[in-house]
């Protein structure tokens, strides 16, 4: 079962109707930077058309994939968390960098003061991706995607305050990623609004990023995620044999398993055009493969059977 679809059974599976006047955009804007030296960090808002518009989740799967790009990958604190709504502000005063953590939420920084809920993170057993917010975690900061058959979300219950906007802003805030301060990051995300806070007018919009901005569903998609994407793995469920084309047939490859561990790795190959992969020492499962060169990185997954 697809997870975008349990927050619609939480809310009686309702169908998808369009909103009412303007759309729903992703706000993109810097909240620090040097708050981690030589580093920026972002916040992700989801603007509100209406005040009581109700912010219930954020996912991807195959037909709508999840996307988080860095170019060098992004900073999680030691003392953070995987979730905004688990970070405790008490330690900022000594441990400042704590607050500089990359972390997915739904309307909370800090944790949550009842009746304001805290998120439930779900992910793919083919597709983990929970532990690149882990600072402990060997894919800590790596690409974040969720684009398998089952997919993943981070969601909150309906009536949590915190899904609600803010009075100043009229936005909720989605995502906090810190990157180095010369770096990009972009991806794709889909979130699901219950409008005027009915839990039976629910709409689902997709919207492209590319660095800080306003990203409304529709607008082009990000050239850096178009250039990530020019490249290839195949048979994406073979014997382990595998062949890399475009760009990252020259880059440094680096393959995970479905627990988020390194298990081999291939240095850059400058002028390759097409490379071959030998993976068959491997056992059957799921894979992601990691290729950076430069600035771009990117990820694609593929499978041994």
């Amino acid at each position: 079962m697809k997870f975008r679809a349990l927050l619609w059974m939480a809310v009686g599976m309702p169908a998808l109707i369009q909103a009412q006047n303007a759309d729903y955009c992703l706000t993109v804007e810097p909240h620090a930077v040097d708050g981690v030296a030589g580093h920026t960090t972002y916040r992700f808002y989801v603007d509100a058309v209406n005040a009581n518009d109700f912010v219930g989740g954020v996912f991807g799967d195959a037909s709508m994939p999840f996307a988080l790009h860095t170019s060098n990958g992004f900073y999680n604190d030691a003392l953070g968390a995987t979730t905004g709504d688990a970070i405790n502000t008490a330690i900022f005063g000594t441990m400042p960098s704590a607050e500089f953590d990359s972390w997915v939420t739904i309307g909370s920084a800090s944790i949550p003061t009842p009746p304001a809920m805290a998120v439930t993170a779900i992910e793919s057993p083919m597709q983990p991706w929970i532990s690149r917010f882990d600072a402990a975690a060997a894919e800590s900061g790596s690409d974040v995607l969720m684009d398998d058959a089952i997919g993943g979300i981070w969601f909150l219950m309906p009536g949590a305050p915190n899904g609600s906007p803010d009075a100043t802003n009229q936005r909720v805030l989605i995502m906090q990623v810190t990157v180095p301060s010369a770096d990009d990051v972009w991806g794709t995300l889909n979130f699901q609004v219950s409008v005027g806070g009915d839990v039976t007018n629910l709409i689902t919009r997709t919207v492209s990023y590319n660095g800080a901005g306003t990203f409304c569903p529709g607008d082009e998609v990000a050239v850096a995620e178009r250039e990530a994407a020019d490249w290839a793995v195949y048979p994406t469920l073979g014997d382990g044999q595998l062949v890399v084309e475009g760009w990252a047939s020259e880059a440094e490859l680096t393959v995970f398993d479905a627990q988020g561990r390194q298990v081999l790795q291939f240095p850059m190959n400058p002028g390759a055009g097409v490379r071959l992969l030998d993976c068959t020492a491997l056992r059957a499962g799921g894979f992601t493969m990691v290729a950076t060169r430069g600035e771009q990185r990117a990820a694609q997954r593929f499978f041994i059977q």
